[in-house]
């Protein structure tokens, strides 16, 4: 009996099925991939698309078109409730989407309440799409205004945005100054000689860190004319980036288990 299989999200996890997907169809089943954009940008070399070392299309999926030319259809949408009972989506748009098979590969993302209201100048890291727009705030900055920016989050994706910030500001003489703040010691996790390597490479590029008890807005991006952390300085006129925290969109719907927010798996 025909089923409908629906993909939410375009990432690698779904990237292999996406190329079967013909099989699928050839089997008599329907399929329906959804996703907020026709791309899906690999998050590793979101760092180097802020600084301009990759161009979008070397970073980027055509999952729209990937998913269309073997036969499936593509929803530009966002779930925003999931009804296993009725295995139903419901969709940003309005629109309700019936499954007999659904998978969720929907990527990390930073919890919109971090910022309060929101604002031009705040950039979270995710969608990475958002790096871009960084960029181009940079470049279209007027000369000799230099920006102060403030990277929040000291783990390996801070320090990533934070090093190529520096290339960025290097190469369009905009960014007078690059702050890496961390809610405890930069890399904290690592081994002391990679975390040796990674601040003296930092220095090189001028970026000062500061490890910041308590810090809040972790896992934020924004560039801002003011920003504060409890206990330390105010830092006008910063453009922030960072890493992000992983947020479930499950547990309205009671999908998920244990302190951390996830959905329970089975050994398929």
């Amino acid at each position: 009996m025909p089923k409908h299989l629906v993909f939410v999200g375009g990432g690698h996890a779904h990237l292999t099925a996406l190329l079967r997907l013909r099989d699928y169809v050839r089997a008599g089943h329907r399929v329906t991939l959804i996703g907020p954009s026709p791309f899906h940008y690999y998050s590793g070399m979101g760092p180097g698309l802020l600084s301009g070392i990759y161009r979008p299309a070397e970073v980027r999926f055509h999952v729209r078109k990937m998913a269309e030319d073997r036969g499936g259809a593509f929803l530009e949408d966002r779930v925003v409730t999931v009804d296993p009972v009725r295995r139903s989506l419901l969709l940003g748009s309005g629109r309700e989407v019936r499954y007999d098979a659904v998978s969720f590969n929907t990527g990390s993302e930073v919890p919109a309440d971090l910022f309060g209201p929101p604002a031009y100048d705040v950039f979270p890291v995710k969608p990475i799409e958002n790096l871009l727009a960084a960029r181009r705030r940079v470049e279209t900055t007027p000369a000799g205004k230099g920006l102060r920016a403030v990277v929040v989050g000291g783990g390996a994706a801070g320090v990533e945005i934070a090093a190529n910030l520096g290339r960025l500001g290097r190469e369009s003489g905009r960014i007078a100054r690059i702050t890496l703040v961390s809610r405890s010691v930069v890399l904290e996790d690592y081994p002391p000689k990679a975390r040796a390597l990674a601040l003296a490479s930092l220095a090189r590029w001028g970026i000062e860190t500061s490890g910041t008890p308590n810090c809040s807005g972790e896992g934020t991006a924004s560039r801002s004319r003011e920003s504060r952390w409890p206990g330390s300085e105010s830092t006008p006129s910063g453009r922030t980036a960072s890493s992000t925290k992983t947020c479930s969109r499950f547990s309205r719907e009671g999908l998920c288990a244990g302190s951390i927010p996830g959905v329970p798996i089975s050994r398929y």
